[in-house]
Order: structure tokens, then C-alpha cells, then sequence
């Protein structure tokens, strides 16, 4: 496996992380998952993706049972959460979205379900028109200071969007998002050209997903040979799947 750190900050990544959601809805049972998500790890992946979304519940607090049960030390791996989407199937409206009481909720939530005491990552989705951009900031910044989560980033943002979050940072003084979360979705196309305006705004690591159509294994190549492109998170159902993901990296220089 291969590692480099996250734009100007010391956050060590796997070239790959694991997109968790898959390999619990794989429809493997609890003791293939476990023996699966052991494989990931044997493999250096580092870094496991979870969403917050009422039906990924169950799958956050599976990952960390399973984690709990391989004695992985939490100094070893990363954890990552997307925060914006609904808590519960009838949400209230402060139980969506990104306020500073939905995020503070959801991510309590998250780390109930997992069993830890912070998140490295955390990704804000796009799509809460309700909230002002300063309440979000005030609210990542509230997290951090509190030291359940150490890093934070924007996931499907425009690239407009990425820069006023940037912008407005910088002007009150908060702490800006160090990554953008992007999905690669077409094999048939350049895999960087999605993201090449985002990066323009956003000068800091990239995080992609590899969902939506399988992409090929040049493409996947192309995008982990960029360093600005960071950590590619990839679905896993089986070992079959892992194995393929693990093709595609490029050879040691």
C-alpha cells in the first residue's frame, strides 16, 4: 500500500480507503464481513468511510464492532463520516441538515455507533440551502475545539460552493475544510477532469469515490498516480473485489 499525507497537513492516508456501506450491504454474513474487513486491513488501507444517513445506523455500529474485535488500536486507522443527511426515516427539521445542532447530533451519533471518541474525518454534504454557510464553519469549528473531530471537509460542493466556504474561512477566522469529496463516476472519460475546478479553488487533498459505474483499472491507475487527487474510497463486497482495487495501484518509484 501507499501513503501520502493530506495537502499541507500531516494526516497520513492510504491511496485507497475503504467505502464501508458496500461491505456491510454486501449480503455477506457478520463472520464474512469481519474476515473481509481483515483482508482490507492486512492489505494497509487505513482509512474506513461511514455515512451518518438513518440506514447506515446499523452499519456504523457493525464497523465498530468489527474493529473492536480485531484490536485494531485507534492510533492505527482513520475514521471518516459524511454529516448533513436525515438521522432518522421521519426526520424533524433539526434532525438534517447543517446547522450547529444538527451537525453537533449527528456526529454524537456517530461516534455512539462506532465506539470512539472522535472522527478524524468528517464531510459536510451539500444541499442545506436553510443554513448560512457562517453557522456550518461556527459548528466545525466548535467539534474540533472539543476534539471529536480532527479534520473536517465538503462533499459534492461545487466548485463555487467550495470556494465561498473557503473564503468566508478566511475571513472569520475558522478553520477552513482541507479536503472535497468528489465521485468518480465515468470510466469512459479523463478521471481527473471532474475534479481539475474544484482543485482550482480548493488547493488542498482530494478525497474521490469510486461509486456509480465500476471504473476501469486504467483510470483508477491515472487517478492514484496524481498526488492531488489524495485517497481514493473504493467499495469492497468480497475478497474477489479488494483484489482488483489492489491491481490498480501504481508500481513503487
Amino acid at each position: 500500500m501507499q501513503y501520502q499525507s493530506s495537502g499541507r497537513h500531516g494526516l497520513i492516508l492510504s491511496a485507497l480507503g475503504l467505502d464501508f456501506r458496500a461491505s456491510a450491504r454486501s449480503g455477506l454474513g457478520r463472520g464474512a464481513v469481519r474476515e473481509l474487513l481483515a483482508e482490507v486491513v492486512d492489505s494497509g488501507i487505513n482509512y474506513f468511510h461511514t455515512r451518518t444517513a438513518a440506514a447506515d445506523a446499523d452499519m456504523q455500529r457493525l464497523l465498530g464492532e468489527l474493529i473492536s474485535d480485531l484490536h485494531l488500536p485507534r492510533d492505527a486507522y482513520c475514521l471518516g463520516a459524511q454529516l448533513g443527511a436525515a438521522t432518522t426515516e421521519r426526520p424533524w427539521p433539526t434532525q438534517r441538515g447543517l446547522s450547529r445542532k444538527a451537525l453537533r447530533e449527528s456526529c454524537d451519533q456517530t461516534l455512539r455507533r462506532l465506539d470512539v471518541e472522535y472522527l478524524d474525518l468528517v464531510f459536510c454534504e451539500a444541499g442545506d440551502p436553510a443554513t448560512p454557510l457562517a453557522e456550518t464553519l461556527l459548528a466545525m469549528d466548535d467539534l474540533i475545539r472539543q476534539g471529536k473531530v480532527l479534520y473536517w471537509g465538503l462533499t459534492g460542493w461545487s466548485a463555487a460552493g467550495v470556494a465561498a466556504v473557503q473564503e468566508l474561512a478566511a475571513l472569520e477566522s475558522r478553520r477552513a475544510p482541507i479536503m472535497q469529496q468528489q465521485t468518480l463516476l465515468s470510466p469512459a472519460a479523463d478521471p481527473a477532469q471532474p475534479y481539475r475546478e474544484a482543485l482550482s479553488q480548493l488547493a488542498e487533498w482530494t478525497g474521490l469515490r469510486a461509486d456509480g459505474q465500476p471504473a476501469t483499472a486504467a483510470a483508477v491507475h491515472e487517478v492514484l498516480t496524481r498526488t492531488d487527487l489524495g485517497s481514493l474510497i473504493v467499495p469492497c463486497r468480497q475478497p474477489k473485489e479488494l483484489a482488483g482495487w489492489l491491481d490498480c495501484l501504481p508500481a513503487p518509484v
